[in-house]
């Protein structure tokens, strides 16, 4: 009988624990990002020609990967959930392999991944952002190109790759366009020249991107508008340091990237004999890159902000502890110990599913249903119900200027509103007074109330 090779070994069991971990943890897959993002998929995938031009609020390649992955796997909660875990593994997978083919090292690989997996749980790895799949295609791009010159034919095709895969990032998301910054890391190298071709690239599959959604401008209208229109909250020294959702973590990743790009730096000056070196210009690209994401704290101290930033975190720091095999061994062990300590978000769903299911009998598929708090797209998913009176659709105005008044009232038919939020305690005394003028404004409207659950009232006209 042949024998496993251990470091097929190790793989295979850190496989199977991912997939353990996975069944516990999949229930608790879905934030608010999520469920707009496939409730406007699953609306996209059935065919829908009314989908409000309001979802280029996020650019469209989100929705082409959901739609993807409705197509392949189905529409239902757990498929999607599955679809996330796979988008998560994609991630952990690509910045092992970016760190261990870099390095030819298989411990470095497994510490990258470990180390990624664990601080991305602790950004809100499980809430469904679109952050965590965003790096994706620079991750692949990067295992590829490895760190390897940019001459001859075969660099030119590196550069026009990686500067494809920087275009596709950002047509997922419109901050991953900060990931392109790392490449100025290859400056202190030569040749420079073929540079040139990774903003072409980028441009040319980012216009592909666009010109397949076939909406024209639209998606560029609308999502380089809401990221201008966008409000602050807070500085960024408060919000990386002072945070008061996440006090620490932030400033400690911040510190670290940091940390990376100032080594970075200090070799590439210090030591012009390794500016040629592969591990030092992926060392480059992944710490100014990662640091470059951090501008996204200048507006809020959300800590899925920091989803772009992980995996190119994790790849720095592991390559600048590579020639140690007790620093490669305490990075591992810190992911492994993040990774199992993580605590599961308690989303109530169920208890969300068998109260839905008394209101649902009041409801119609021709409906147009109004949810408060405007974010809680989970119930539109349960319910089926779609959002097609508001330009935004299943988008909630939150620091876009707009109110829950912005839309066509007279279309609407039903409102729900919750009595609680059992998705976000923490916020209930903060929406308290605006659930109380919501159902004011909706009295006055006409809507009277038929039905009331523990959760939640229906109102209609």
């Amino acid at each position: 009988m042949k024998r496993v090779a251990p470091p097929v070994a190790i793989a295979l069991v850190l496989l199977a624990a991912f997939f353990l971990w996975g069944a516990r943890v999949r229930p608790a897959i879905g934030g608010d990002d999520f469920f707009s993002l496939v409730c406007f998929s699953r609306d996209l995938a059935a065919g829908a020609t009314d989908v409000p031009a309001g979802r280029y609020v996020y650019f469209p390649g989100g929705y082409t990967v959901f739609r993807a992955a409705i197509a392949l796997n189905g529409a239902s909660l757990a498929a999607l959930q599955w679809d996330y875990l796979i988008f998560i593994l994609a991630n952990v997978g690509l910045t092992g392999a970016v760190a261990g083919r870099v390095t030819r090292s298989f411990p470095a690989g497994i510490a990258a991944a470990l180390l990624n997996m664990g601080l991305c749980l602790r950004s809100q790895g499980l809430d469904g952002c679109i952050g965590l799949l965003a790096p994706v295609p620079v991750l692949a791009a990067l295992a590829l190109v490895a760190g390897k010159p940019f001459s001859g034919r075969a660099g030119l095709a590196r550069a026009c790759l990686l500067g494809a895969a920087l275009g596709l990032a950002l047509s997922l998301k419109q901050q991953a366009g900060f990931l392109a910054l790392g490449a100025a890391a290859f400056l202190v190298r030569k040749p420079r020249a073929p540079l040139l071709l990774l903003p072409g690239a980028a441009l040319a599959s980012f216009g592909l991107a666009i010109a397949i959604e076939g909406h024209g401008l639209d998606p560029l209208r609308w999502g380089l508008g809401a990221v201008t229109a966008y409000a602050s909250q807070g500085s960024f020294l408060g919000n990386v340091f002072g945070s008061l959702h996440h006090p620490r973590a932030l400033g400690g990743l911040f510190l670290g990237n940091l940390v990376a790009a100032g080594a970075w730096g200090w070799l590439a000056v210090r030591r012009p004999d390794l500016r040629e070196e592969p591990w030092l210009s992926v060392l480059g690209f992944s710490a100014l890159a990662a640091l470059a994401t951090f501008v996204q704290f200048t507006r809020r101290d959300y800590a899925q902000y920091a989803l772009l930033a992980i995996p190119f975190l994790s790849i720095a720091l592991v390559l600048l502890a590579a020639r140690s095999k007790l620093a490669l061994a305490a990075l591992g062990t810190a992911g492994l110990v993040l990774w199992a300590s993580a605590p599961i978000p308690d989303r109530f769903r169920n208890h969300i599913q068998d109260e839905l299911e008394l209101v649902r009998p009041l409801l119609t598929p021709r409906d147009e249903l109004v949810v408060f708090p405007l974010r809680r797209n989970d119930v539109h998913f349960l319910l089926g119900t779609r959002v097609r009176s508001s330009p935004l659709g299943y988008f909630w105005p939150t620091g876009l200027g707009v109110t829950f008044r912005d839309r066509d009232w007279d279309g609407v038919t039903a409102v729900l509103v919750s009595g609680r939020d059992v998705c976000a305690p923490e916020r209930e005394a903060q929406e308290a007074e605006e659930r109380r003028e919501v159902l004011a404004f909706v009295e006055v409207k006409g809507f009277r109330r038929v039905a009331t659950t523990t959760t939640f009232e229906l109102l209609r006209r």
